[in-house]
């Protein structure tokens, strides 16, 4: 379905493997920090619920700028957004990713129900596309390293409106993007799963400065 090798584009556009380490980390242990990331920030000003840009400078921190779809919905219509990175940074975002949860999922009681709903989301994917500059970027499938990990959900970001520490587990199909040259950028990409019936995706216009 997706090639497991990333696609180089030019040579101001390289992407990392998933058997690749950046910054020291695993791509699964990188993707578990992305995780953190979004459901630490306040609803208001989620990067995944922002229109324009305006807050996806939000908890930021080097060498890694985490950028970000959207919550899935039926709607194949994608927020455009423009923002500020620094050079140097490289940039983590997902097509489409999957988590599971037993705080926002009552139901999955166990380590073993966890992992058989994510595999049945991940079955159900599609419609994968990225593009940098005009070049098609192949996304990485990867799963969270560890597999299991703790994760403190806030209440307005939570499925259920529950908040407290919680075991969660992910899987996905992710973008890592080398160091981007100084200069603007143009990012879209967008994925879906339920058989393509829910969408995320996000149209990015990037000044590296």
């Amino acid at each position: 379905m997706v090639e497991e090798e990333a696609k180089l584009g030019t040579k101001d556009i390289r992407s990392f493997s998933s058997k690749d380490s950046p910054h020291g980390l695993t791509y699964g242990a990188w993707t578990v920090r992305w995780w953190k990331w979004c459901f630490s920030i306040p609803r208001e000003i989620n990067p995944t619920l922002d229109e324009t840009g305006v807050h996806a400078a939000e908890r930021q921190t080097p060498p890694t700028w985490f950028m970000a779809g959207t919550w899935v919905s039926e709607k194949r219509s994608y927020p455009h957004r423009r923002c500020t990175i620094p050079m140097g940074v490289s940039i983590l975002f997902p097509l489409i990713n999957c988590e599971e949860n037993p705080l926002e999922y009552p139901h999955l009681k166990t380590k073993s129900a966890m992992s058989n709903r994510l595999t049945y989301d991940m079955s159900t994917v599609r419609n994968l596309q990225c593009h940098v500059d005009g070049e098609e970027i192949l996304p990485q499938r990867v799963q969270s390293d560890p597999e299991f990990f703790k994760i403190e959900m806030r209440a307005d970001m939570s499925e259920n409106k529950r908040s407290g520490t919680t075991l969660m587990t992910t899987d996905g199909y992710w973008v890592f993007l080398e160091p981007l040259a100084k200069g603007t950028h143009h990012i879209k990409f967008e994925g879906s799963y339920q058989y393509g019936r829910l969408y995320s995706g996000a149209i990015y216009d990037l000044t590296v400065s």
